[in-house]
């Protein structure tokens, strides 16, 4: 008397989350590979790493690094990791920095003046 019976909900879909244009859960369908599926979710945005970089998270919590052969089930989850900064970033970085530079000599020689 009070007891009561809880059977834990079964995932059917494959999450994909991370640097693509469409994170979310997609229908599970056993002919897609990790290809496949980065590519439902719109593919990976400028911002994503390179493939080998992808990773495959199991429900029972297993991680595996990408691979051609890997297969994905339901329940599982596929994480497309970002870079740091983007090329342009680091342009931009590297520009306000020469910037900052250029600035600080040109202080440096106007005060010695």
């Amino acid at each position: 008397m009070g007891d009561s019976f809880v059977v834990p909900y079964k995932r059917r879909s494959v999450l994909v989350e991370g640097a693509v244009f469409r994170p979310n859960a997609y229908p599970y369908n056993p002919k897609f590979n990790l290809r496949d599926y980065v590519a439902t979710a719109g593919g990976e945005t400028r911002f994503a790493q390179t493939v080998d970089n992808v990773k495959l998270i199991t429900p029972t919590g297993k991680t595996f690094d990408f691979n051609e052969q890997l297969k994905v089930g339901p329940g599982d989850t596929i994480v497309v990791p970002e870079r740091n900064f983007s090329r342009s970033e680091v342009v931009q970085l590297i520009m306000g920095g020469v910037g900052i530079l250029l600035s600080g000599a040109a202080l440096y020689i106007a005060a010695r003046k």
